[in-house]
């Protein structure tokens, strides 16, 4: 009888795993809606430009929130920020891998002599405008959102495409390399409609 219990028990617990794995993986499944942010022509090479993508309602696709002993709260619409990065065009999720805030792109942000980084005002993380972190608590370099360039040039955001940056585990770096070029040339702020 007790051996009959556990093995019942047993079951129950692989079910109850399978369910809550198959749930996971159903509500983490790709969002196929799709946001056009303009022609890549638009993004000069080493600018950033921010976007808060909206749905043809004007609803943010992508939001904030945090939990708390009373459930989720609903916090900012989340902004995406589109780097040409030598003629390769990314978007970075603006929100920290570390605890959530809102990243910002600052062009006069200055960090060991150079200018123009992502940074979270919260922590003080700094990210190089290719994404890479520097310096702060974060962990991550910032998490990108899957961009496309059609053939005929327009720029496609993929806002259920998210994938976490790398880990950057050890000491954080005092200084990004000196190598790079930190000085975008350009940056703008605009609302991204539905394509």
């Amino acid at each position: 009888m007790r051996r009959a219990l556990l093995l019942l028990l047993a079951g129950s617990v692989v079910v109850a795993l399978i369910a809550i794995t198959v749930g996971f993986v159903w509500s983490g499944m790709a969002d196929d809606r799709v946001v056009l942010l303009g022609r890549a022509a638009d993004f000069a090479p080493g600018s950033i430009t921010t976007f808060t993508p909206m749905d043809e309602d004007g609803e943010p696709l992508l939001g904030w929130s945090r939990a708390s002993p009373l459930g989720d709260i609903a916090g900012a619409a989340v902004q995406v920020h589109v780097a040409n990065l030598s003629g390769e065009i990314v978007a970075f999720l603006g929100l920290s891998p570390h605890r959530g805030c809102r990243v910002e792109w600052r062009p006069d942000h200055q960090f060991e002599g150079m200018r123009g980084f992502f940074f979270d005002p919260c922590h003080n993380s700094t990210w190089l405008p290719d994404g890479r972190r520097v310096f702060g608590p974060t962990p991550r370099d910032l998490p990108r959102v899957g961009v496309e360039v059609t053939e005929d040039g327009r720029v496609l955001l993929h806002p259920g495409q998210i994938r976490e940056g790398e880990w950057r585990a050890g000491p954080v770096r005092s200084a990004p390399p000196s190598d790079r070029d930190a000085q975008p040339t350009a940056i703008a702020t605009a609302a991204a409609s539905s394509g």
